[in-house]
């Protein structure tokens, strides 16, 4: 098939999604809205643009550029990363670049001359294709698309209405988007389908690690920084289980390279040491699966979210889950049961549900056998990606017709 694909080519997990279709030998056409590093066997354009967070929001960098990465990373964090206001400001921005960047999208695709064309995120990759006058595309929501972007600017929360209003299938990583999607329009000819945003978890990849009783007293926590993401709600939950008296537990936080140091200066700020506290940059998939398949806890302390990728990876490999109270993770986490739910404003709240995590060895034992069950149900790449194909196929064949 021809796909053309609008996403952000930085992004690892359209990168795996766009990656399975080349490796399959479909001809695939990627229109970027950064610049980003080449996939193999994929022809690529990028769209034009001034409004940029440079490398700073960026999860892995190349050595070369970490320095200045660094540097940039200490300023947008106090105003970009830590206020919602601040980074509604900047997506507003970035929406003005919509025209400019559609008409050069529009060149790419026209000469490429797609079956179907997917894009991948509703702002602005959605706003973009949606310019394109182009049949069939279809739309991924994913993360904070709806519960945060459109919900806090009312430009967004216009654009995004429109852009659902005029699309031949959607796909989404969770089933309340799919509902919200509804309500705003969505045509009732167009597919509503249920897909993780990473295109599934590769099981073969993602083994199931080791025993709960065996696993090391880590207490893992991967989001990044962004403005909805409550790392200081994890690091005063961290602070309290010490203080409860919980020994031998060690937290490590992932998050971009331009923002280390100054996580573990906030780390420092809590009153906690680098002992108890390792700061890291994301990692390659390798490092990240060991890292899953000895942790004890997952923890998500996210204000909106849709169905964390790092969330059903660390299920498969057995991590237990201490998630947000949200209703998309509730899909995934009966409270008590496979995992723990929490306000991700509660410290108090947070740290609870660690001390009963690692403590009790049965409830993580038994949740690693219904959360490895589950994700191979519902999240199997190697059924969720047939799958996507099938939708493709459906779509380009309305347009032969």
């Amino acid at each position: 098939m021809r796909i053309a694909f609008v996403a952000d080519g930085r992004a690892e997990h359209a990168r795996r999604w766009i990656r399975y279709f080349a490796e399959a030998g479909d001809d695939i056409l990627l229109v970027s809205t950064f610049p980003a590093a080449a996939i193999p066997g994929v022809r690529q354009d990028t769209c034009p643009g001034v409004v940029r967070a440079g490398t700073a929001f960026q999860k892995i960098l190349a050595d070369h550029v970490f320095h200045n990465a660094w540097r940039r990373g200490g300023v947008l964090l106090r105003v970009v990363a830590r206020s919602q206001h601040a980074y509604s400001m900047w997506q507003t921005l970035r929406v003005l670049e919509v025209p400019w960047q559609a008409a050069s999208a529009r060149r790419a695709v026209e000469a490429f001359r797609p079956e179907v064309v997917h894009a991948m995120r509703v702002q602005c990759e959605g706003y973009i294709t949606a310019r394109l006058n182009v049949r069939p595309w279809i739309l991924s929501v994913w993360g904070a698309d709806f519960m945060l972007f459109s919900r806090t600017n009312p430009l967004q929360r216009w654009m995004t209405a429109r852009t659902i209003q005029c699309v031949d299938a959607l796909t989404a990583d969770c089933q309340r988007d799919l509902d919200t999607a509804r309500r705003l329009g969505l045509p009732p000819r167009a597919p509503a389908r249920f897909f993780p945003g990473n295109g599934g978890v590769n099981l073969a990849s993602y083994r199931m690690g080791v025993p709960a009783a065996d696993r090391s007293r880590l207490v893992v926590c991967a989001r990044g920084v962004a403005p909805y993401i409550r790392l200081d709600t994890m690091f005063r939950a961290f602070r309290r289980l010490l203080e409860g008296g919980v020994g031998g537990v060690r937290l490590v936080v992932v998050v971009q390279t331009a923002f280390v140091e100054v996580v573990r200066k906030m780390a420092l700020k809590e009153g906690l040491c680098p002992e108890t506290v390792d700061v890291r940059s994301f990692m390659g998939p390798q490092d990240w699966v060991e890292l899953l398949r000895h942790a004890a806890v997952l923890v998500s302390p996210s204000l909106v979210d849709g169905t964390p990728n790092s969330m059903l990876e660390g299920m498969a490999c057995g991590a237990f889950p201490v998630m947000s109270r949200l209703d998309s993770i509730a899909e995934w986490v009966e409270d008590g049961v496979n995992g723990f739910l929490f306000d991700a404003r509660d410290p108090q709240e947070l740290a609870s549900c660690l001390s009963v995590a690692m403590e009790d060895t049965e409830l993580r034992r038994t949740s690693q056998e219904l959360n490895r069950a589950l994700v191979g149900k519902r999240a199997d790449q190697s059924k969720v990606m047939p799958d996507v194909r099938e939708l493709y196929r459906e779509l380009a064949s309305t347009k032969r017709a």
